[in-house]
């Protein structure tokens, strides 16, 4: 469970940038032997279209919608030898940290001046698409995966301020090819605009580390308690420990859901001697009672990694010692009757 809050907000993050539509998205799902599309059968013939003097990222809908335009550049016709690039514009999304700690999602576009390798790159061929094996072919074959890789949405400007979208070659499984997102991961931007899009994380919650939303991973853990083997508790933090009170509220529709999310109501540095009380009564929790009813409140102790029912079932659950092979989980327990009230008042 250690380092659970940077995973889970680096996928609030994720999260956040996806609603919007981010175009420069890789994801791996770890199948391999996904069949490759043949890349001819995906690419529309022809030149792409010359648009007139470009404008700016925000000006044009394609950037940032979502759907099916976040793959349109593996679609699109390859650059053409009639329009001569010099310049390109990148439009993207990602996140942006304040200086008061908080973080934003925001759409930035850059301008790159130097294209000769994203040139070379853009000009390269489509491969042509791995062969099926036969039944008898015992020789080894190249596998493709299921990753998702869509590259940052990309226009090229000629010496008249006229734009394109170009086609981006793609490899033997579909894929852009290598050269093409290395060309645009080197390429030398200047940052020419950017606009905030909405907050991601307040300044309060970097402060306290008490996310604005956050999932109820009790019950998650919970939904599969009878098949968890029985961990012991994990060393905890010293009595005189700085440590804050994250208490957070779960909609009723939420309630039950895979992943319940609860909005935070309140959070609060622990004063003097509490947190050494709290975790007399961690310690003294005991197994888990069988339970069905979900929590209309949790806490979550930080930097702890402790959440804890502040009603329903009132289970505890917390990092559990390492094992002898040195990796480590979780472990779910019944809280005492006194622990919610020591949380909360």
């Amino acid at each position: 469970m250690i380092g659970r809050r940077g995973a889970a907000l680096a996928a609030t993050v994720l999260l956040t940038l996806s609603v919007f539509g981010c175009a420069d998205q890789t994801g791996n799902t770890a199948q391999p032997l996904a069949p490759a599309v043949p890349a001819q059968d995906l690419r529309s013939p022809g030149a792409p279209q010359v648009h007139p003097r470009w404008q700016s990222c925000s000006k044009e809908p394609s950037s940032y919608q979502r759907g099916d335009d976040d793959s349109a550049a593996l679609t699109m016709p390859r650059l053409a030898g009639n329009f001569h690039p010099v310049a390109a514009i990148i439009c993207g999304l990602g996140p942006q940290h304040r200086p008061d700690g908080g973080i934003d999602a925001i759409a930035a576009e850059d301008r790159v001046d130097d294209v000769a390798a994203l040139l070379t790159a853009l000009h390269l061929p489509d491969e042509p698409p791995l062969p099926e094996p036969s039944d008898d072919d015992e020789s080894p074959v190249r596998a493709c995966t299921m990753n998702l890789v869509l590259p940052p949405w990309l226009a090229l400007l000629d010496a008249e301020g006229r734009w394109v979208r170009p086609g981006i070659p793609l490899d033997a499984c579909g894929h852009p090819r290598y050269e093409v997102m290395t060309a645009i991961d080197k390429a030398r931007r200047t940052r020419i605009a950017t606009r905030v899009l909405q907050e991601i994380e307040s300044a309060e919650a970097a402060a306290t580390g008490c996310s604005d939303v956050w999932a109820d991973m009790v019950w998650v853990t919970g939904m599969d308690s009878a098949t968890r083997p029985a961990e012991d508790l994990a060393v905890l933090a010293d009595d005189g420990a700085s440590v804050h009170a994250c208490i957070y509220r779960v909609p009723v529709g939420e309630q039950r859901s895979e992943k319940p999310r609860g909005a935070v109501v309140s959070r609060h540095l622990l004063p003097a001697g509490r947190w050494a009380a709290i975790k007399r009564q961690v310690e003294a929790a005991g197994p888990v009672q069988a339970c069905s009813t979900p929590a209309s409140r949790f806490a979550l102790l930080m930097p702890t990694d402790i959440y804890v029912e502040l009603d329903g079932c009132q289970r505890i659950l917390a990092p559990a010692a390492p094992r002898g092979d040195g990796t480590s989980s979780d472990t779910l327990r019944q809280a005492p009757a006194a622990l919610p009230a020591l949380l909360t008042k």
